[in-house]
């Protein structure tokens, strides 16, 4: 008789199956999560954050398999019955455990967004544009204060009441006070014009617009946008690394120390054997991206660096447009240093550290006329129309000079070799400045003559108001010249040779030509010396931005991106396909937001052959909250001595179909909004009170993880204690069935009896 031959299994079924085959997978997945947690230096070398290395396809395939032989071994080897319920149930809350998992690390985003409070601020309306001198917060009680000897004396004021419509602030009632006299209120309305105090001071009720998207901490992008346009295109860049210096090409890049910072890989590689990781290493460089076709370039990224301390700008010739420059070498009482000068940049055309300057002069006889010899160290010109009167004087301060024949009367009261403008286009530039008194038979007022750009000259009437549009007296000009203690003058202009002139304290100048890689010394009358070498002449000059990295070990860790930059090869489409220039562009992390410490960085393009400029930002892209967020404050609570926050509380508005409602978000207290969750997460550093910055985070698959872990607890518990009692009342039933329960009682007896005697 032949035997029936077995029936051979599956050989998949059968690995599944295999409990060995699970614990090997467990172990892999330990092995890999512990790597990924544990191990920053590891997820830093093949560019992954922990999320992106928790939705990794092999950490997903791992999860995958234990799934399938969960299933399969629980499918095969336990039986569906009472009695197991506790491993089944262990096993299905594992199951839904790790769907929630992957879930979770699949659809995770995690982002911010920047509330700006409202606020009232006081205007100064001196110069030619106003400027904000004060701010506090739009709440009761709140002000801002400070003496101003400019204004009289001290200048404050005092929010009393502040009315809030549904979406913000909208009025405010402020108290103020000017230079100790009266007390006065005014209403403000926010979107109104300032509101004028007295010809000098302004106050503006400002708040800002709803917040309706978050950035998303994930996902870098270009925003590329001409002025002209209403909204930005957004280009993400995928696979942007994230932690290592990578950067294509031979440009030298050094850190904040002098050391020279070399490239990471710049492709997916094991190093030495070249054997390729792309298809595990997600990043990538360079990075190509698809602009529209209304732009007329493209844009690729060849570079990342991911700790940036701060810029420097070199000059380079070959720009689109004239723009002189010079790159000089000077030694100053034995120091040596290089400096570049931009003749048409107000700040960028005198030297920080050398009494130096880049003059650019339209004709020879305005040359002429910077080489005159002076007075003295401080000259005034003064010119009269009408009676036509010229004087040429050196002046100190508190000299009067009087004009009989025309009735003028002027008092020097201040002399200043180095003041800083604040105006529009010039600000930071430094310039000598003579503030003179000026009688005439009609007015009194005060004249402020600035030396390196006589347009900026202005009046001061009698009342301290500031003439905004030209002089009180066009028949009286006031030129100053000032070298108290000797300076350096490079003058050039079309079709000019360039000469280099020493203006000395003495009143002597000294002029020689300025010929490239010739070195020329002068010597003051104070015994100063100085060694000049031109080592270039720049027509077009454009200014080329360098990133100088943090040393590594100075760097903040968790930074993310924030000081971090990317650099970009700029190819030009069609006719201009042959243009092609690169550049580095720093994080921005609120595009469209100037509130300090986060300034937008923007990178301006300018298309060659036309006037037409593009701006870049290096920022994140964008996601909709599905509501609308009115910020109304933030609170900041010290630690005793109220130098440190100790935490802070954010109160805004939500708008969401309609509906308005308030909404509170602080330190361990989050608020949800639609999908959302937010929580506290920056501030400001500065004044404590301007924005606020509110984490963004969304929770799926939280719940298949709680619904999973409470199935393996209940689990857990039925299988150690409610199995083993079950197991006993079935050997109890079988024993008793084979007649063995005397026995049973006997053994159950003894053992009582033992217990009670060791008790």
């Amino acid at each position: 008789m032949s035997k029936t031959p077995t029936r051979r299994a599956n050989p998949i079924i059968e690995l599944f199956s295999s409990v060995r085959f699970g614990v090997v997978v467990l172990a892999l997945i330990l092995a890999y999560a512990s790597l990924m947690s544990a191990l920053p230096q590891l997820r830093g070398a093949i560019e992954m954050t922990e999320m992106e290395a928790f939705r990794h396809w092999v950490f997903i395939t791992l999860i995958a398999l234990f799934a399938i032989t969960l299933i399969v071994t629980t499918c095969r080897r336990i039986r569906w019955n009472v009695t197991n319920l506790g491993v089944l149930t262990v096993h299905s809350g594992l199951i839904v455990f790790v769907a929630g998992a992957v879930w979770y690390f699949h659809h995770k985003v995690e982002g911010d967004v920047m509330l700006r409070s409202p606020r009232v601020e006081l205007i100064s309306l001196r110069g030619p544009d106003s400027r904000i001198i004060g701010a506090a917060l739009a709440e009761a009680d709140k002000g801002w204060g400070a003496d101003m000897p400019a204004f009289g004396g001290p200048v404050g004021f005092v929010v009393q009441d502040v009315q809030f419509s549904a979406d913000g602030a909208a009025e405010a009632r402020v108290k103020f006070q000017i230079a100790g006299g009266d007390v006065e209120e005014r209403v403000l309305r926010a979107g109104d014009v300032p509101t004028s105090l007295d010809n000098r001071l302004a106050l503006r009720f400002r708040t800002y617009p709803p917040e309706s998207v978050f950035y998303d901490d994930e996902a870098p992008a270009i925003w590329a946008q001409r002025a002209s346009d209403p909204e930005p295109t957004i280009l993400p860049i995928p696979r942007l690394p994230l932690y290592r210096e990578r950067f294509i090409g031979t440009e030298t890049i050094a850190d904040s120390a002098g050391r020279e910072v070399a490239s990471k890989r710049t492709w997916p590689h094991i190093p030495g054997l070249g054997l390729p990781t792309g298809w595990f290493e997600h990043w990538r460089m360079p990075i190509p991206l698809s602009l529209p076709a209304s732009f007329p370039f493209d844009v690729e990224v060849t570079g990342y660096l991911p700790y940036v301390a701060n810029f420097e700008g070199t000059l380079s010739d070959g720009g689109l447009t004239p723009n002189p420059a010079a790159w000089l070498v000077v030694r100053h009482n034995g120091q040596m240093s290089s400096e570049s000068l931009v003749a048409l940049d107000p700040r960028a055309a005198a030297s920080a550290s050398l009494p130096l300057e880049y003059r650019l002069v339209a004709t020879a006889e305005e040359r002429d006329a910077l080489a005159r010899p002076m007075a003295g160290p401080h000259e005034l010109r003064i010119t009269l129309k009408d009676p036509k009167v010229e004087k040429v004087l050196s002046v100190m301060v508190g000299d009067v000079i009087d004009i009989p024949e025309a009735g003028y009367r002027l008092t020097v009261r201040e002399l200043a070799a180095s003041w800083e403008l604040i105006s529009p286009g010039f600000e930071g530039a430094k310039t000598a400045m003579a503030r003179v008194d000026v009688e005439t038979p009609t007015q009194r007022f005060n004249r402020t003559a600035i030396e390196r750009f006589p347009s900026l000259s202005q009046d001061i009437d009698e009342k301290g108001v500031r003439k905004r549009d030209g002089l009180l007296d066009d028949n009286l000009t006031i030129a100053y010249r000032a070298a108290p203690n000797s300076k350096l003058m490079l003058v050039g202009g079309p079709g000019l040779e360039p000469e280099i002139l020493l203006l000395d304290a003495d009143g002597r100048v000294e002029s020689r030509p300025a010929e490239v890689d010739k070195m020329l010394t002068f010597t003051s009358s104070g015994g100063d010396q100085y060694e000049v070498m031109v080592r270039s002449l720049m027509d077009r000059a454009k200014v080329v931005i360098t990133p100088v990295v943090e040393p590594l070990e100075t760097r903040r860790p968790n930074m993310g991106r924030m000081q971090s930059a990317i650099r970009v090869k700029i190819t030009g489409r069609g006719e201009r396909a042959d243009w092609m220039e690169e550049r580095w562009i720093a994080f921005t992390p609120y595009p469209g937001i100037d509130e300090p410490p986060y300034e937008p960085h923007p990178s301006i393009v300018r298309v060659p052959g036309t006037q037409v400029e593009y701006e870049l930002y290096y920022a994140r892209a964008k996601r909709d909250l599905g509501v609308a967020l009115s910020p109304r404050k933030l609170e900041t609570f010290f630690f005793p001595g109220m130098r440190n926050p100790a935490s802070w509380a954010s109160t805004f508005v939500v708008e969401q179909d309609g509906t308005h409602r308030e909404a509170v978000v602080a330190i361990n207290n989050t608020a949800t909004v639609g999908p959302w969750t937010l929580f506290q997460s920056g501030a400001d550093p500065e004044q404590f009170w301007r924005f606020t910055v509110l984490g963004v985070g969304n929770r799926q698959g939280i719940l298949p993880m709680l619904i999973g872990a409470i199935l393996i607890t209940l689990g857990s518990i039925y299988a150690f204690y409610v199995k083993p009692i079950l197991r006993r009342r079935r050997q109890e039933r079988a024993l008793e069935q084979a007649g063995q329960r005397p026995a049973l009682e006997r053994v159950a007896a003894d053992e009582a009896e033992t217990a009670e005697v060791r008790t």
